[in-house]
Order: C-alpha cells, then structure tokens, then sequence
C-alpha cells in the first residue's frame, strides 16, 4: 500500500461519526431553522411484488420510507409496510421497521448503525423488540486501481467493499423461540458495470453455524440501474 494510500486510511477512520455543528450552525443562521429542518427530511413510496413460492402468487406490498437526516452522515429512518392483501402477511413480517445510527460512505470511514426488522406491530414494539435489532459496524475499503481494473469496463470507476460485523443481542429461531447473542460477519462487494448499471454481492459467515436460521442466507446479491452513477 502507498504512503498516499495509507494517509487516506487514516483520515478516513479520523473523520468517522463526525458532527459538523459549526457547518450546521452556519446553514440554520443563512436558510432558517424550519427550512432547514425540512431539508432534512426525505420520503419515498413504492410498490412491491413478492412471489409465493408454494402456489406461485405474487402478494403486493406498498412502502413507505420516511428518513431524517440532520448532521452530517447522522441519520433516523422509518418505513412502513401495508399489504394490500392482507392474508398473506405472515405472523412475523412487520408493520413498520426502523433505523438510526451513522451510515458513511465515504472511503476508509467507520459507520455503526441500528437495525430492527422484528415483527413490529404498534408503538409498544419499539420497547419490547428492541433487544431484537441488529447493531452493525461496517468499514468502507474501496477497490480501485490494479486490482479494480480486470473487473471493470470502466475503469475509472471504484468497487465498493465493505466490511461488518453484525450484532443481534436477541434473535427468534426455527422453532419461535427467542435465543441471544447471535453474531456474523458479511463482506459487499458494489461493482459498477456500465452508465449505472451495477451489480451487488454479499457474502455472510456466522461465528457459531449453529445460530444460522434456515431462512439466514450464506450470501445475497442485487442487479440494476442507479440514474446519475
């Protein structure tokens, strides 16, 4: 690794979990504190087709995503879940899930983010599940240069890699019962193909095999087009 390389490492791992109050303090004196606040604010709907594998329906689900960014990398986020056909919605999928923490993208930065996809019903879940989350601290390393360039058409283009370790205090098994301290790890790969095309891979390894569910995957992938990449 360079000298240059090994400068960028450190400022990376440095300017984690910053809080830029003073740029913060500047842009509510400039804009006002209610523009500023909802600048802050984002929301996005869609629509989802999941496929029934045992009779090969598709259930139709709508979403809702509401996020709240304020400083910087900091962030709090909501989405809601609606089925439209209401009997397919199994005992254990959501109403809504939720997460908040700091989630940089930046190369070489740290980022620790709370996750909690259990089945939340009502308001009273936030309380009751929340020993049910997923804690996840991720470091960015970013492949470019010699040993980006065989996987890439354009090659000055850079693959994201990212490192986590992942932390549930408390998880439902195979049988509904809760059990505690499930940890794994995953390692992404965000390779860009072409003009916003890209394709994502995942791989997880867990640190005690029998906590792996059967629904637990040992790796995920994604493909599509991201406007503006």
């Amino acid at each position: 690794m360079q000298a240059e390389t090994w400068d960028d490492v450190w400022n990376g791992l440095e300017g984690s979990f910053a809080l830029p109050l003073e740029q913060w303090l500047e842009d509510t004196q400039e804009k006002g504190l209610l523009e500023q606040l909802t600048r802050s604010w984002k929301a996005d709907a869609g629509l989802t087709l999941v496929k029934n594998g045992k009779d090969n329906s598709t259930t139709p689900i709508v979403n809702a995503v509401f996020t709240f960014k304020p400083l910087g990398f900091w962030f709090a986020e909501a989405s809601f879940v609606h089925y439209i056909k209401k009997s397919e919605r199994k005992p254990w999928e959501p109403d809504f899930v939720y997460r908040f923490g700091c989630e940089d993208w930046r190369p070489y930065t740290l980022s620790l983010v709370y996750s909690n996809y259990a089945g939340n019903r009502s308001s009273s879940d936030i309380v009751e599940k929340y020993d049910q989350g997923t804690y996840t601290l991720t470091w960015n390393l970013p492949l470019s240069g010699e040993l980006a360039r065989p996987f890439l058409i354009e090659t000055d283009k850079t693959i994201g890699c990212k490192v986590s370790l992942l932390h549930s205090p408390r998880y439902v098994d195979k049988d509904g019962q809760l059990q505690r301290n499930q940890t794994r790890l995953s390692l992404s790969f965000d390779a860009p193909i072409y003009k916003g095309w890209y394709l994502s891979f995942t791989l997880f390894s867990y640190m005690d095999k029998e906590q792996q569910q059967p629904w637990s995957p040992d790796y995920t992938f994604e493909f599509g087009y991201r406007n503006g990449v």
